[in-house]
């Protein structure tokens, strides 16, 4: 968890929230071990007012229907993936790459096409008390991107708090050598 908080400024944070506020409709797609986080992150992107769909990677028809219903502009494409990506993840990344839809990705390295592809991304570890493709931290990222779209309003920022301010904070709070 430490690794996912120190891959992921407030910054990072606050411009991926705020990408997700903008867009008009939010296309989640993940497949396999991920799929559960795009469909509990659609969850928590509904609560807080956003249109929000999981694609069924299965259903190829109906991803092309939507992601070609409103205009590309009016849309984001959310791809979750961790190393190595599904082809169908890769394949419906790519089509709204070719459609000219932003993208944004929450996914594990920097390296991993789902970043390269995106305007945004967010890094999960996926590596703990060394179990490999542990999901965990992806689920507390959900957890920090419903914080931020609660609290931060258009700027996906906390009211009142620059980033550095939240920054400060969190690593303050993180450092549990001051607990009790």
């Amino acid at each position: 968890m430490d690794a996912t908080y120190a891959n992921n400024d407030v910054s990072a944070l606050a411009a991926f929230t705020g990408k997700l506020r903008a867009a008009k409709h939010v296309f989640l797609t993940a497949h396999n071990i991920t799929e559960k986080h795009a469909r509990s992150l659609c969850g928590t992107l509904l609560y807080h007012g956003i249109d929000a769909r999981v694609l069924d990677i299965q259903d190829r028809e109906a991803i092309f229907s939507l992601l070609t219903m409103w205009p590309t502009e009016e849309c984001l494409l959310l791809a979750i993936g961790i190393s190595p990506i599904g082809k169908s993840t890769l394949a419906i990344t790519e089509f709204a790459r070719k459609l000219g839809m932003e993208i944004v990705a929450i996914t594990d390295k920097a390296t991993s096409p789902l970043a390269r592809a995106a305007s945004a991304s967010l890094l999960c570890s996926v590596r703990m008390l060394n179990v490999y493709n542990s999901t965990a931290t992806i689920f507390l990222m959900q957890d920090m991107i419903s914080a931020f779209l609660a609290a931060g309003g258009e700027k996906g920022l906390p009211s009142g708090r620059t980033p550095q301010e939240l920054a400060a904070l969190r690593r303050s709070f993180l450092d549990y050598s001051t607990l009790a």
